[in-house]
């Protein structure tokens, strides 16, 4: 819990100084999202301009690069980089969305709107561990590639970050765990939130007006307080566990 604190402490004493360039590079990331697939392989080394932002501006207190979220696209490493990240984000995200979408959709189609009943337990549970579980594991096994990518000291050329980040996290993953767990909570609040949004409009929308109108708004504000201070908190925590564990790089 201690450690929480100081990657809060941390956030919050240089909070002028990197939340620019994380809002800025949270912004460029949607907006090179858009394009169509190329958009979101483009968009990747944001995150890696992100990584170097928290991790060499903030805590070392290094010169700030010129352009620092761009340094993911610097040339000898634009590539490589992309396709670390690439690797990273189909293995936590990809292929367990796909699969997740399709019993998702099955999931829907067992939703009665007008007696409110929803589908039964057992796919309830299914769609987590299909879905949230295996996302869950390989965000932590993966979890510290972007910081390997933005470290001077890394050589991507002879090193594979997506291995020495399952290296550097061995013997700590209940660590990383432990300090996730506010996070999860919060992220179960916003998926949740979202969950009953939708459902609350679709009611109040087709059917009769009801409550719940206080718990929609709650969730609404939810958004602005998870850019400004939930998600550099969050990098801050992994940036303090990779500054710690680097040490372990061979």
């Amino acid at each position: 819990m201690l450690f929480l604190f100081n990657a809060l402490r941390l956030t919050l004493k240089h909070y002028f100084k990197i939340m620019p360039y994380l809002f800025l590079g949270f912004i460029l990331y949607f907006l090179i999202n858009t394009i169509p697939f190329i958009g979101t392989v483009l968009a990747l080394p944001v995150l890696v301009g992100m990584a170097y932002t928290t991790t060499y501006v903030a805590l070392s207190e290094q010169p700030l690069k010129s352009a620092p979220l761009f340094i993911g696209y610097e040339e000898g490493f634009l590539g490589k980089n992309i396709l670390y990240l690439l690797v990273q984000q189909l293995l936590t995200y990809g292929i367990t969305f796909v699969v997740g979408g399709r019993l998702f959709l099955h999931l829907l189609r067992e939703i009665d709107f007008e007696s409110l009943q929803g589908p039964p337990l057992y796919w309830v549970m299914l769609l987590f561990t299909v879905i949230f579980l295996p996302a869950f594991i390989f965000s932590m096994i993966l979890a510290m590639v972007p910081y390997l990518l933005a470290d001077p000291k890394f050589n991507q050329t002879v090193q594979n970050p997506l291995i020495t980040s399952f290296k550097m996290l061995k013997g700590h993953y209940i660590r990383l765990l432990a300090y996730r767990i506010p996070f999860i909570l919060w992220y179960l609040w916003l998926i949740g939130g979202s969950v009953f949004t939708g459902i609350w409009l679709i009611v109040n929308t087709m059917l009769e007006p009801t409550g719940g109108g206080i718990f929609v708004v709650l969730w609404l504000l939810s958004g602005p307080l998870h850019v400004l201070l939930i998600m550099p908190w969050y990098r801050m925590v992994h940036t303090l566990l990779f500054i710690e564990l680097r040490r372990n790089i061979s």
